[in-house]
């Protein structure tokens, strides 16, 4: 293995951290609003062209950009997972309350039934996979997440782990 596509591969998280922050700037100063989970990744597959581009840059051969692709699109679903977890996890969002100096029952509004029912709504239709029909009702618009349900629901059974999950 070529010593400059080890190193291309392995500034990726750099690469991805890096876009990520400039392309979020970028966003809010033009005053975008688009869903931050969608935003990420489409930006990680836009990332692939350049790396593409990287690695014909060092080789030809196509296992090569197997790897390359492999390597990127790794850290960048391991990153989304990361930045998913950091945006939608109310623990994580308690902890930066607490941090800013809420006291008590501070800030417990957002943690009410209807807000986070509200917040999720909104994220699934920022993302495409609802959306409001004339009568305000909610109707599938998309079927990536609920094939992916789909998918998780068949192998938990195919594992015998159909029943609830305790912690």
């Amino acid at each position: 293995m070529s010593p400059r596509l080890l190193c291309l591969v392995m500034l990726a998280p750099f690469f991805i951290l890096f876009f990520h922050a400039a392309a979020c700037w970028l966003a809010v100063r033009r005053g975008l609003v688009v869903s931050p989970q969608l935003f990420l990744i489409r930006l990680v597959v836009s990332l692939n062209l350049p790396l593409l581009l990287g690695v014909s840059g060092i080789t030809h051969e196509w296992p090569a950009f197997i790897f390359a692709l492999i390597v990127f699109n790794g850290f960048g679903y391991a990153y989304f997972h990361l930045f998913n977890l950091s945006e939608t996890s109310q623990r994580v969002r308690l902890l930066i309350l607490l941090r800013r100096g809420a006291r008590g029952s501070e800030g417990t509004e957002e943690y009410s039934p209807r807000r986070m029912v509200d917040v999720r709504v909104r994220r699934l239709v920022e993302m495409g996979q609802m959306r409001a029909d004339s009568e305000g009702r909610y109707r599938i618009a998309g079927r990536f997440f609920l094939n992916a349900a789909f998918l998780l629901r068949a192998w938990r059974r195919w594992f015998g782990l159909d029943g609830e999950i305790t912690a």
